[in-house]
């Protein structure tokens, strides 16, 4: 009797357990916001003036009503799908997402949003302190000290030639919301003197000579290389070999056109160069580099049955001391060399994002921005 009594009693406070367990699982999160593959509930965002940023709620499914409101924020609409539009005015302020479920309880969530008309900082990298400072956050994030110094020495030969035209001279100046202007007219005037064949270095071979070490590409890859033939002529007219057969091979295939499909759809497409760089065995060495290629992608429509995908800026993003990062890219051939100081990706998505997302009423989908193999984490139009 004792041992049955005692089964008994067992068996309720299994099944009390597993009730609780079951009913801990049920319970009703609050809305969970995010942005892109970013998670930011109870975090912060950063937008642009005149930005436009999409919430996504992850378990909206649990809810009946999800609706969003704002608090402190001059000039922000955010509608019931939420589009999050800034207006002309700063400052912070929070975004608050309310969910109510089909029992009429309501759970809320919210967002700390900064409306700004600065980006961060960049420099050319004309003075020898920043050089050394940015040097070091290149070899403390793994890069070879010898591909620090081969860019630093690219960069200095160009600053040199186009007699610092319009650079910043010393350390960092303010980024607003678009990019830097450069007299572009003097710079080329000072280039061709110098230069008769030479194009320059652009973004792609920037960024290549300071990852190549950690990008891996498969053995018998055939890279489709149209977009590639200015890149093949700045090599070819080099002052001097910047790879051999082997890296031009890795360089091409790296940044080789995709064919894609004809739609506006930016997932289609995301999914097609997945499959491409997957098949090519295209890897990035994340255990040997904190630092890591960004690729801004475009759709190219030439017909409907003509589509392609390619590279159409590229540039290399380093973390640094208090979270931040400072990214670095070339503009195009003749244009300087950037390093930009970032609070975080976000504005990283901001900056890329107004430079490039250019188009309006096209065939094309909006470009997207990849970090190595996988989408950046916060990546959204801002237009």
């Amino acid at each position: 009797m004792k041992k049955r009594i005692i089964a008994v009693i067992g068996t309720v406070l299994l099944t009390t357990l597993f009730l609780n367990g079951s009913n801990t699982e049920a319970v009703i999160k609050p809305p969970v916001i995010f942005v892109g593959n970013e998670n930011v509930t109870g975090g912060k965002y950063i937008i642009g003036k005149k930005s436009k940023l999409m919430l996504n709620i992850k378990n909206k499914k649990q809810y009946k009503k999800i609706s969003f409101r704002t608090k402190n924020l001059k000039k922000v609409k955010v509608d019931q799908k939420g589009t999050v539009t800034a207006g002309t005015s700063g400052g912070k302020g929070v975004i608050i997402v309310t969910g109510i479920t089909k029992e009429g309880k309501k759970y809320s969530s919210d967002i700390k949003i900064t409306v700004t008309d600065t980006l961060g900082k960049y420099s050319n990298l004309v003075d020898k302190r920043t050089q050394n400072e940015v040097k070091k956050y290149l070899i403390d994030a793994g890069i070879p000290k010898k591909n620090a110094e081969a860019w630093l020495k690219d960069v200095n030969e160009y600053n040199k030639t186009i007699k610092n035209t319009s650079l910043v001279k010393k350390g960092y100046k303010k980024l607003g919301l678009n990019a830097p202007i450069y007299n572009d007219n003097k710079i080329a005037e000072y280039w061709s003197k110098k230069y008769n064949m030479f194009i320059g270095y652009n973004c792609r071979i920037t960024a290549f000579d300071l990852l190549k070490n950690y990008i891996k590409t498969g053995e018998n890859t055939k890279p489709n290389t149209n977009e590639l033939f200015m890149d093949s002529d700045a090599l070819k007219n080099s002052p001097y070999q910047k790879y051999n057969k082997k890296d031009t091979k890795k360089f091409e295939t790296l940044y080789s056109s995709i064919n894609t499909v004809s739609s506006t759809n930016v997932n289609k497409h995301i999914g097609i160069l997945r499959k491409y760089r997957s098949k090519n065995n295209i890897t990035f060495s994340h255990d040997k580099t904190k630092a890591s290629l960004i690729t801004v992608i475009f759709h190219s429509y030439i017909s409907k049955n003509e589509n392609e995908l390619f590279t159409g800026h590229a540039g290399v993003l380093v973390p640094v001391k208090n979270n931040g990062y400072i990214f670095i890219e070339k503009i195009s051939f003749q244009s300087p060399y950037q390093v930009i100081k970032f609070a975080s990706k976000q504005q990283l998505n901001e900056y890329l994002m107004r430079m490039y997302d250019t188009e309006w009423g096209q065939n094309t989908s909006k470009p997207f921005i990849m970090e190595n193999n996988n989408v950046l984490s916060c990546y959204h139009p801002v237009r």
